[in-house]
């Protein structure tokens, strides 16, 4: 194998990660608003909870403390300009790509390279995921102490329209990978002897 086709495999592997960035961010966001929706809704348990964590939190002096960065000020509010959050957002996007393709060539190092996972098997799997993170949306609103505004039928086309969201996302993201991650396969020779296949 030749130095200029590993190369191109770790960029087609950046790549094939930054489609996954989407998908990751999708599935975290879903995921905080469920568990945001079950603290807000059972609030003497989590409030009890929380003060722990806290008090936890500030036994430690190593853990560290959150800051608000430095942007242009009026009148004591802060205001991020376009400039700004464009490349904090490209920043972003690229910094977690890189960290999620240093995780995958780390695991690939000491366990081997995985067998590749169908794509349709994703798409079940995500679609399941999906379909309980809205079921639990749905019994936050059946079994929660907190009222909520609005007519049923709203809230039930946002409990079922936020995952479908997710899901087309995740459907995209495996897509690409799958895509990706074949052509990346024949690209290293994904029959060669020195192959270590892993299978899950």
């Amino acid at each position: 194998m030749t130095m200029l086709r590993y190369l191109f495999s770790i960029l087609l592997d950046f790549v094939r990660w930054s489609q996954m960035v989407p998908m990751v961010l999708a599935w975290a966001f879903m995921l905080i608003a469920l568990v945001a929706m079950t603290i807000i809704n059972f609030q003497q348990t989590s409030f009890t909870f929380f003060e722990w964590v806290a008090g936890l939190w500030e036994r430690h002096d190593w853990l560290p403390v959150w800051s608000t960065p430095a942007y242009e000020q009026t009148d004591g509010s802060v205001h991020i300009t376009d400039e700004q959050l464009r490349p904090l957002i490209l920043k972003a996007w690229g910094w977690l790509s890189l960290i999620l393709l240093i995780i995958d060539l780390l695991r690939t190092s000491l366990f081997g390279v995985r067998q590749a996972r169908s794509l349709r098997r994703g798409l079940v799997i995500t679609a399941l995921g999906c379909a309980m993170v809205g079921t639990g949306f749905g019994l936050n609103y059946l079994f929660g102490n907190e009222p909520y505004q609005g007519g049923p039928f709203g809230w039930l086309v946002l409990f079922i329209g936020g995952p479908a969201v997710v899901w087309l996302i995740s459907a995209y993201s495996l897509s690409v990978n799958h895509l990706l991650n074949g052509l990346n396969r024949k690209l290293l020779g994904e029959h060669s002897d020195s192959a270590k296949v892993v299978r899950h």
